[in-house]
């Protein structure tokens, strides 16, 4: 898992963490609750079970690599897929996940930004999310991803392997005893030769 905060004085902040299980990426968002002026930290502990401050979204492989992509061109994420984002929608809702270039006032790139909306059916609930990143922050996000991808494949691999059927372990001895038959020098069959001294 990694995690990033990033409190404001206005207690705007979002905290944003990326864990992976078997077979996807989940993204979990909160807002901030506060902002102690004292010590300069923003906390985030009383947002962490209001349903209007928090979200989980589950990344599947294509999104994932997509993700990836997005911060290797340094582009937009929805370039990936001809769209305003990544779109996800259930019988709940929408959410629309948008990432890419973050670009400041002075028209000079900082890093990356992610905004995610989402919105109940009826549209009487509705929240967002803001959080920035650094280029250091968005490569460790893309190597997270990879390895990520990784662990999925070789889950998936593992799965594939243990469902094929195995062969019986004497006939796997008997085959690995046997060597090879090397027919390129079958022309050699019956010949003699003699190494002059």
């Amino acid at each position: 898992m990694i995690q990033f905060y990033k409190p404001t004085k206005s207690s705007t902040g979002t905290a944003a963490s990326f864990s992976f299980n078997k077979d996807a990426i989940w993204l979990q968002l909160i807002k901030q609750s506060s902002w102690n002026d004292q010590t300069r930290t923003g906390s985030f502990a009383a947002s962490r079970n209001d349903p209007n401050k928090t979200i989980s979204i589950k990344l599947n492989p294509t999104e994932i690599s997509a993700w990836i992509k997005a911060i290797g061109d340094n582009s937009p994420i929805n370039v990936q897929f001809g769209k305003d984002g990544l779109f996800h929608t259930t019988d709940k809702g929408t959410t629309i996940i948008n990432f890419g270039p973050y670009i400041g006032q002075d028209q000079v790139q900082r890093g990356y930004s992610l905004s995610v909306s989402s919105k109940t059916k009826d549209g009487q609930n509705q929240k967002s999310f803001l959080i920035g990143f650094t280029f250091a922050e968005g490569e460790l996000i893309a190597n997270y991803m990879k390895f990520a991808l990784n662990k999925f494949f070789t889950i998936k691999y593992n799965e594939y392997a243990k469902s094929k059927p195995v062969a019986p372990k004497q006939e796997v001895e008997q085959e690995a005893q046997q060597p090879p038959v090397d027919d390129s020098l079958a022309f050699l069959d019956g010949d003699t030769f003699t190494i002059p001294e």
